[in-house]
């Protein structure tokens, strides 16, 4: 009876640890629940890239496991060499990134936006989380690398994308990449999700979220644990920027500390107050982009 009792508890666990993953990796599943109170100021948006006549074109890599990957690429109509790769927050994609594009694009830089996998037009049937992302901007490097092998590249990602390009950040980059800038990503996976399900669900870590993370490990090929933006930045070897809105629930605020903490010089921090998530750049622009372009400034060579 006792057995009987446990098997339907493990079973029952893992029945809503499914459910749990499916609301939150599977791309297919509504996201609103997750979206209560996130605090993304999107009625705000500055003029897009695609506001100004620049001409956007499809691009398209494979992925390390063999997903067709979408980005949009945008030339300066004057040559130069200089590129940001710019990586979207979760469930976002490259065209809602039009705006942060246009920053970059006034100031003299060629952009490509990638769509992450299982987003916008890229393949993909889970939610890589910055994890397995991270080896698909490395495939985007190559992608600008062989059509302009002496190209400068900034890397720049937002919430999720935020966490992805710190994940980058721990693998071997090639020299074309010079400078990081991350905009409010989350210190692990692990962390972001038992932040989530205590805040969205009232649920501890164990034993539902841990069950997904097995979950993940079987269906998507990692766990939540592996994928840390902290771990990963302890190998970083290039300049990197932090950026965290002082308002931040949905990402929490005391996470950067955690990733600036991680990642050896040369490196700075920018804090904006009375910024939810995302939000910085709306809240306080010049100071913002102020800070973005004085970072790439005193480092880039």
């Amino acid at each position: 009876m006792i057995a009987v009792f446990i098997f339907l508890a493990v079973a029952a666990v893992f029945i809503c640890a499914n459910v749990l993953y499916n609301l939150a990796l599977n791309p297919r599943f509504d996201k609103s629940r997750i979206f209560r109170n996130k605090g993304e100021k999107a009625d705000v948006h500055p003029a897009s890239i695609f506001d100004e006549g620049a001409e956007a074109k499809d691009v398209w890599i494979t992925s390390f496991d063999g997903l067709r990957l979408h980005g949009l690429s945008v030339r300066q109509k004057k040559h130069t060499d200089l590129w940001a790769i710019g990586v979207h927050g979760y469930t976002g994609d490259a065209e809602e990134m039009g705006f942060r594009a246009g920053e970059f694009y006034r100031k003299g830089y060629n952009v490509l936006f990638p769509d992450n996998r299982g987003h916008g037009k890229s393949q993909g049937n889970y939610v890589g989380m910055g994890w397995h992302d991270r080896l698909d901007i490395l495939k985007w490097i190559d992608f600008l690398t062989e059509e302009e092998p002496g190209c400068r590249i900034i890397l720049y990602g937002v919430s999720m994308g935020g966490a992805a390009v710190m994940m980058a950040a721990g693998e071997e980059l090639p020299d074309n990449v010079k400078i990081i800038v991350e905009d409010c990503g989350y210190s692990s996976v692990k962390e972001e999700m038992s932040h989530e399900a205590r805040y969205l669900f009232r649920m501890p870590y164990f034993p539902l979220v841990s069950a997904a993370s097995l979950i993940c490990r079987l269906r998507a090929g990692y766990t939540f644990g592996e994928a840390s933006s902290v771990k990963q930045l302890k190998r970083c070897e290039r300049p990197i920027l932090f950026i965290h809105g002082g308002s931040d629930t949905f990402v929490p605020f005391a996470m950067l500390d955690q990733v600036y903490a991680a990642a050896p010089q040369p490196k700075e921090k920018l804090q904006i107050e009375g910024a939810g998530h995302a939000e910085s750049c709306f809240v306080d622009p010049k100071r913002y982009w102020g800070a973005v372009f004085g970072f790439i400034g005193r480092y880039m060579d």
